[in-house]
């Protein structure tokens, strides 16, 4: 752009010395120097360390792992065993409190706890300036675009000549290589010289603090986040039972069968000689499975498990059915005297619930019938 249609646009009051918003520049005048945009390497790297300490505080600050987003304050609790609701509590706040300040942080200040280290900052490509809050919060969200489909968006800075992701083009930001971001408003009139810098002359003491503290912090929680993990305990039961019957060549007979549980409530998590309690991320259950051997015949094949309890005084039944390719029936093949379960493979799945109401020490039997009432093997664990 020639300096007198820059200047005819400025004014004369920045003419005098007395500085200006910035003009209306032309698109390709906004681009910033191709050396001060941030590398592809750069960004993921600084996207691991943000992940890795709020990956740590969460480890650190809930007693029951793993945490889903869902155990964030205020919403649904989904982690498996019973009384992790509780457990989470106050714990959660402080991941989520995490969360937020480092959104802030980038809003405000251009950086993240990992950009921070990395030497880059997230600024509007209008006026270089951190995005706020409201753009910020845009950004963010509209990442998922950029994942969507086969990540292209996160790899779209390897090509793009601003270096930017679907959700910079649409948020109207670029990723700089700085430490020294302008503020997020203007503290003073620029004057004319200065009115296309993309960063402040020095980096303030503070960001210097702050760096040091931040990269200290970053190593410990790689090492939590990434380092060996060990699950130890029992968070719940495998029981198998072998049948004594055998096949004949007039019908299927059952061979063995497995009831496994899934409660939780026992495993311990461990990093880095830090334990915390383990509960599945998905709900206790209890699964059944059956396996026979043998033609199928053409009557339906019956599959069932009987609960009771330890005083042999609360029995409850489950049955099933074999599809006529030796599957089990998905619906309506099966009932049971509690309600209902789920086929998800060769097994069928339970609540947890069914097992607990019969008390410790309760004991299983399986067995398979044909239609008419042959009985085609049953089995329980030893003793």
């Amino acid at each position: 752009m020639r300096f007198d249609r820059l200047m005819t646009m400025i004014g004369p009051a920045a003419a005098r010395g007395q500085g200006t918003a910035l003009p209306a520049l032309a698109d390709d005048a906004l681009d910033p120097p191709p050396e001060l945009l941030a590398s592809w390497s750069r960004r993921v790297v600084a996207v691991v360390l943000d992940h890795a300490l709020i990956a740590a505080a969460t480890f650190l600050a809930v007693p029951v792992q793993p945490v889903t987003p869902l155990t964030l304050p205020g919403l649904p609790e989904t982690a498996g065993a019973t009384g992790t609701t509780a457990a989470h509590g106050a714990g959660a706040w402080w991941p989520a409190a995490l969360v937020v300040a480092m959104m802030l942080g980038q809003a405000y200040l251009g950086q993240t706890p990992g950009k921070l280290v990395m030497g880059i900052a997230v600024v509007r490509l209008d006026d270089a300036r951190p995005a706020g809050v409201l753009r910020t919060a845009a950004r963010a969200f509209i990442h998922v675009l950029d994942g969507l489909v086969l990540m292209i968006g996160f790899l779209r800075p390897l090509w793009h000549h601003r270096r930017q992701t679907w959700a910079d083009g649409v948020a109207g930001t670029v990723v700089i290589r700085t430490n020294a971001p302008l503020p997020v408003t203007p503290r003073y009139r620029a004057p004319v010289s200065t009115l296309r810098s993309w960063e402040q002359p020095a980096r303030s003491p503070g960001r210097r603090w702050a760096w040091w503290v931040t990269a200290v912090a970053c190593g410990p929680a790689l090492a939590l986040t990434y380092g060996p993990v060990s699950i130890t305990g029992d968070g719940g039961t495998v029981e198998t039972c072998d049948s004594s019957a055998t096949p004949d060549t007039s019908g299927v007979a059952l061979l063995d069968a497995t009831v496994e549980t899934t409660s939780g409530t026992s495993a311990t998590i461990s990093r880095l000689g830090i334990e915390r309690r383990y509960a599945p991320a998905t709900n206790p259950e209890l699964r059944v499975a059956w396996s026979w051997d043998g033609e199928l015949p053409d009557e339906v094949v019956e599959l069932r498990v009987a609960l009771t309890s330890a005083d042999g005084t609360v029995t409850r039944t489950v049955e099933a059915r074999l599809d006529e390719w030796g599957g089990l029936e998905t619906s309506p093949g099966w009932t049971s005297s509690f309600g209902p379960g789920t086929v998800v493979g060769d097994q069928l799945v339970l609540p947890f619930d069914v097992v607990s109401y019969l008390g410790p020490g309760w004991t299983w039997t399986a067995s398979a019938r044909s239609a008419s009432g042959g009985v085609l093997g049953s089995c329980a664990p030893a003793a």
